[in-house]
């Protein structure tokens, strides 16, 4: 019996008794003890004991195989690479156990296996892979890139496939899922221009020699960079179809994942896949994240800047922020990001459009639009005359009151303005499509001396601006202040700048992108985009990235990651632990129809029998009126904070609650329903 002890078991036995694993937790120190001593020496033991021992550890096993295997859990991170694999990876690794994710996606780098011709160390590997195994993780290997002596890889398919042969074999026990290439329509990653016919000639040999190591082993084809369509129906068009098993890709977002169509793009490749006879075979996600970088000018010093212009004296600003989510169908900043825009001493509140007639400029002093080249027409005269009584008005990102939208039978129209809006703020403007001579964008970027104290800036990333703001409409005793100053060779020009109205009161408008995702943000969006993706028919999800590098705070690449670069947690970390508390590994979806009046909610059943949910908008928050039934065994925040006071039905079953922007989760009614 001794020697049929598989190593799976004592790789288990390790995990649950020394790293802290939370599937199985032995009720004393007696048991878990005993346990040790029976693999140290079974023979001590009475046959009884012996058998119940081990029908114990043959649940575990298969527990964890569970907990592995069928989780929709999983990080990219560079674990097997370089300085990442060398100072951090080990760690990293444990803290993934931590949070409940089981799988990680990392390169298997042919250069890095075979530096020179012929010589070929797997030392890095190993380590990465014994580590991963002792934590209870999954690798997900990726076969890439290629060496100076065979590039491209395509073109030189039989040194390709004995770096496949060789790396397969050595790991084919521990690593059963296998990807080729990654994001093989992207210029960076594929040497030549990308082609769907010369992948497809790389991925049929890779898949074919895959399959004679084990035809058991799994073939993910390389993840797609975004959500190529055409793309991917030339790897189809080509003869793709039958050498993989995983359907992969990378839909990055730059809006929220609501926003940005991430469900209805996936639902959009999954059509594409029945078309070519492909239904019913797995989606991967094995990239997708928000970075948390910071823009090289923040829009909130902009304002910061602005308000001193205006009044340099006043001693606090109160902003009326346009919250309206009937008009601001893609808005999705929270009060953390309003906090920060108009500064800890300064105070705001949320309108919405028809509050802008009432609005009285002497409590509310400043009055910020949308961030969009958008207005509302309709409201266009209110917000003239909160101007003329001595209010502040603040436009930002683009050209301002560029489109007019209205609301005619019960939809948002919009259509291109005309000057007349923009004249009556006395607001001017070019580019390049209105005059000859502008460039498309500039190259160099300038703080107006007045505000270098106010307005910190990224010199590294700092210049790139479009649209340029000028005094051409300004009437006699008004002024125009620049506040950023853009150039491109002859060309001078101003980004943001403040419009000091003789009779109107101010407008300080930024032209640039004021668009960023904060740490907060980023704990908001990962919830939410893995429930989207698994809701559209995602098996699993790897996010990018683990840590965050965090060299240059303007650079994107440094600041995807979910910890920090010392490892301390980001909030996003935290967010993950409290989704696999409540969906944890092995849960099914059960809802269908998930969003409805700008709330979404999914359900799902539980490992245990319980159902889990998640409740939040999409936009701003929302007072609403739940039906629940059944009784409620647990209930927390995204962040896993204890909501038992705030979310208690009442007799009736009737639960009023507050909805915001972060998934709350309920554990175990078998029916919520939105009440009118």
């Amino acid at each position: 019996m001794c020697k049929g002890i598989t190593n799976r078991i004592i790789i288990v036995l390790k995990n649950l008794f020394f790293s802290g694993a939370r599937v199985f937790q032995p009720a004393n120190w007696r048991t878990r003890m005993s346990a040790l001593l029976f693999f140290k020496n079974p023979c001590c033991f009475e046959t009884n004991s012996k058998i119940a021992i081990f029908a114990v550890l043959a649940g575990i096993v298969f527990m964890c195989g569970c907990r592995t295997e069928d989780s929709a859990y999983g990080i990219c991170e560079h674990v097997s690479r370089g300085g990442e694999h060398e100072n951090f990876a080990r760690k990293e690794l444990s803290m993934l156990d931590t949070a409940g994710i089981r799988w990680v996606r990392t390169d298997f780098d042919w250069s890095g296996v075979e530096r020179k011709k012929g010589e070929w160390n797997y030392k890095h590997l190993d380590e990465t892979v014994g580590w991963a195994e002792a934590n209870g993780i999954k690798v997900l290997p990726i076969l890439d890139y290629d060496v100076a002596w065979a590039t491209p890889a395509y073109k030189h398919l039989d040194e390709w496939l004995e770096y496949v042969r060789k790396t397969v074999t050595r790991y084919q026990t521990s690593l059963r899922y296998w990807e080729v290439w990654n994001e093989q329509n992207g210029d960076g990653m594929w040497r030549e221009k990308p082609n769907p016919e010369n992948y497809v000639t790389l991925l049929k040999a890779t898949y074919q020699e895959i399959k004679k190591i084990d035809p058991e082993l799994k073939v993910l084809i390389g993840g797609f960079a975004g959500m190529p369509f055409d793309f991917i129906e030339g790897v189809y068009k080509a003869g793709g179809k039958d050498y993989f098993d995983i359907m992969n890709f990378h839909p990055y977002r730059s809006k929220s994942p609501e926003a940005g169509n991430l469900y209805e793009d996936i639902r959009k490749l999954s059509a594409l896949m029945e078309k070519y006879g492909d239904k019913g075979k797995p989606m991967w996600i094995t990239e997708v994240g928000y970075p948390t970088h910071r823009l090289p000018v923040m829009p909130e010093h902009i304002l910061k800047a602005g308000l001193k212009s205006v009044d340099p004296k006043c001693e606090g600003w109160n902003a009326a922020i346009i919250s309206d989510p009937e008009f601001l169908e893609d808005s999705d900043m929270d009060d953390g990001y309003f906090r920060k825009l108009v500064g800890e001493t300064n105070s705001f509140k949320r309108i919405k459009l028809e509050e802008i007639s009432s609005l009285d400029a002497g409590k509310n002093n400043l009055l910020i639009m949308n961030p969009s080249e958008s207005f509302p027409a309709d409201y266009f005269d209110a917000i003239e005359k909160y101007l003329k009584a001595g209010g502040v008005l603040f436009l930002w990102n683009g050209v301002p009151l560029y489109y007019e939208k209205r609301f005619k039978d019960g939809v948002w129209e919009q259509k291109m303005a005309d000057e007349s809006f923009r004249k009556r703020l006395r607001i001017g403007w070019e580019a390049f499509w209105t005059k000859a001579g502008i460039p498309n964008d500039t190259n160099r970027m300038e703080i107006a001396d007045e505000f270098k104290d106010i307005i910190p800036i990224n010199e590294k990333k700092a210049g790139k601006a479009s649209r340029f703001l000028n005094g051409d409409a300004l009437a006699e005793g008004d002024k125009f202040i620049p506040i950023i100053r853009v150039s491109n060779g002859a060309y001078n020009g101003t980004a943001a700048a403040v419009y000091l109205l003789k009779d109107k009161g101010a407008v300080i408008v930024s032209t640039l992108n004021p668009f960023f995702v904060s740490e907060e943000m980023q704990s908001k969006y990962l919830p939410r985009t893995y429930l989207i993706a698994l809701q559209a028919g995602v098996e699993k999800v790897f996010w990018y990235e683990l840590r965050a590098a965090e060299n240059d705070w303007g650079y994107n690449e440094d600041n995807f990651g979910i910890l920090h670069k010392d490892l301390s947690a980001k909030p996003s970390f935290i967010s993950f632990k409290a989704l696999v508390k409540a969906r944890p590994a092995g849960s099914v979806n059960t809802s269908t129809e998930w969003r409805k009046e700008g709330i979404c909610m999914m359900s799902w059943k539980r490992p245990d029998g319980l159902a889990g949910w998640a409740i939040w908008t999409q936009t701003a928050e929302k007072d609403v009126k739940l039906k629940v039934e059944g009784d409620i065994v647990e209930r927390f925040g995204y962040m896993g904070e204890e909501l038992e006071s705030a979310l208690r039905p009442d007799t009736s079953g009737i639960l009023k609650a507050k909805i915001r922007n972060s998934p709350i989760y309920v554990i175990g009614p078998g029916k919520i329903s939105l009440e009118k």
